[in-house]
């Protein structure tokens, strides 16, 4: 497995140094043509004679046997298959944070079950996230730090009810934790 130079050659089986989606459909489309043992399992199980009729203890295990390689392969191949799929998500562009945010204010206001101050204190928060920027103001944690307790400021507690205050207040405690 060496080229002319004696460079090692890269194993199909390699990843590259960066994953891309790119490898990952290769990967796939690598699975789903790679279908000779299923072939040659065909062949071998129509080469076996019937000579020796409905006893033949030897045919069978030999049939047994074929038939196993061909359930290990597959199984194989569907793992693989599902580690290829996590992976292909994994590497899917993801929607902003202020487009998720939007998406649930929305589902939540549409929703038969939301109530009047809920939905009321919910358009308050969808107006806010719509202004806010793609991206944070700043990289800088004491400065991003700065950039929440100001808006925070801005909220007037009384105005939300008592759970929706515990979800902002949970929402911005995971903020600072992220942002160390």
């Amino acid at each position: 497995m060496s080229d002319k130079n004696n460079k090692p050659e890269k194993s199909a089986a390699e990843a590259p140094d960066k994953l891309t989606m790119n490898y990952v459909l290769e990967q796939i489309e690598r699975i789903s043509k790679d279908t000779e043992y299923l072939y040659n399992t065909i062949q071998k199980l129509g080469e076996m004679s019937n000579a020796s009729g409905p006893g033949d203890i030897v045919g069978r295990a030999k049939a047994e046997a074929l038939g196993n390689v061909v359930e290990c392969r597959e199984t194989t191949n569907q793992q693989l298959l599902k580690m290829y799929e996590k992976m292909y998500d994994d590497l899917k562009p993801q929607p902003p944070l202020k487009e998720k945010a939007l998406e649930v204010i929305n589902r939540t206001l549409n929703n038969p079950t939301c109530g009047e101050s809920e939905k009321e204190a919910l358009s308050d928060m969808l107006d806010t996230v719509r202004h806010l920027s793609p991206e944070p103001q700043s990289t800088d944690p004491a400065l991003r730090f700065a950039e929440i307790t100001d808006w925070v400021k801005t909220l007037n507690k009384d105005e939300f009810d008592p759970d929706m205050w515990e979800a902002i207040t949970q929402a911005i405690q995971a903020q600072f934790s992220r942002n160390g």
